[in-house]
């Protein structure tokens, strides 16, 4: 499977802090977590475009973590 880019057109139009909010969390948080899924090879991040390298995994890690 290819890797997904996950960039609304344009570019996020929000900052880390907007969209961490809007997740419920702080941005310290928020920018762990994206460094933590990149070390995992599961995300890459370059400027506002997040890519999901592992679709499957991600969501795998995220239902184990999350509950489904």
């Amino acid at each position: 499977m290819s890797p997904i880019p996950v960039r609304p057109a344009g570019g996020f139009r929000s900052g880390k802090r907007v969209l961490a909010a809007e997740l419920g969390t702080v941005s310290e948080t928020f920018s762990r977590t994206l460094a933590k899924f990149g070390e995992q090879k599961l995300i890459a991040v370059k400027g506002k475009t997040v890519t999901v390298l592992s679709p499957a995994k991600l969501s795998a890690l995220l239902r184990r973590t999350l509950g489904e």
